[in-house]
């Protein structure tokens, strides 16, 4: 009697599965601020929203079952964000305050906290002199992607800071000659289900569970039939 490797069973498991993320990414300073989130659910939906303000605040939200996301942003150089993804009975979330004062001509404080899941965050401070609407509905997950998109010069990063887990943020960056209307902050984190606590645990819709019953029940059977 022939058997169904292991090997091939799991492939065809998460197969049947999709994951549960949801991230947020926003940016601020004096003259505009730009939110934007995202969201997926194991049942496929998926959620996405963004605002870009010139003058003002901007907030954006998304709530999918499993997952939800949301942030503001407020000028000058303030972002709040945070998300979740629910896997049974986890919860796993990221989170960003990020501020910052101008506290002498020649330096800049920024202030706040990161924590995210295992996926990391990161938030950032550099200089932008260019037309602010470029950015408007911009899903960056790096600072580095303004660099590459060719909007800002690698020496125009100021500061950026990778956070891999709870982290209090204090720092004074030399901001010495730039005006204030060119500094912007920036933070951007993912959360994702199964990250946290161990290897992830795919999450089913009813009708992969359904598939994943039915081919338990068949592994079993052969694994019976083979011993007989």
């Amino acid at each position: 009697m022939s058997r169904v490797p292991a090997s091939f069973l799991i492939p065809v498991l998460f197969l049947l599965v999709s994951p549960v993320w949801a991230n947020f990414s926003g940016l601020s300073s004096v003259g505009f601020s730009n939110c934007y989130v995202e969201a997926k659910n194991t049942d496929g939906a998926t959620c996405s929203d963004s605002e870009f303000v010139l003058g003002g605040s901007c907030a954006a939200n998304c709530f999918v079952p499993a997952a939800d996301a949301e942030i503001s942003g407020q000028p000058p150089w303030e972002i709040y964000g945070v998300s979740n993804s629910f896997h049974g009975d986890s919860v796993h979330s990221s989170l960003i305050y990020l501020q910052a004062v101008r506290s002498e001509p020649e330096f800049v404080t920024v202030s706040g906290f990161c924590s995210p899941d295992l996926s990391g965050a990161e938030v950032a401070l550099f200089r932008f002199g260019g037309d602010p609407s470029v950015f408007d509905g911009t899903a960056a997950m790096s600072v580095t992607e303004f660099v590459a998109l060719g909007w800002i010069d690698a020496t125009d990063v100021l500061f950026v800071y990778d956070c891999s887990g709870s982290t209090q943020i204090d720092v004074d960056v030399d901001v010495d000659g730039i005006p204030d209307e060119e500094l912007v902050i920036f933070g951007f984190a993912p959360t994702s289900a199964g990250t946290v606590d161990g290897p992830p645990v795919p999450a089913l819709s009813t009708t992969a569970a359904v598939v994943l019953v039915i081919l338990l029940l068949g592994a079993g059977v052969l694994v019976l039939r083979s011993r007989a």
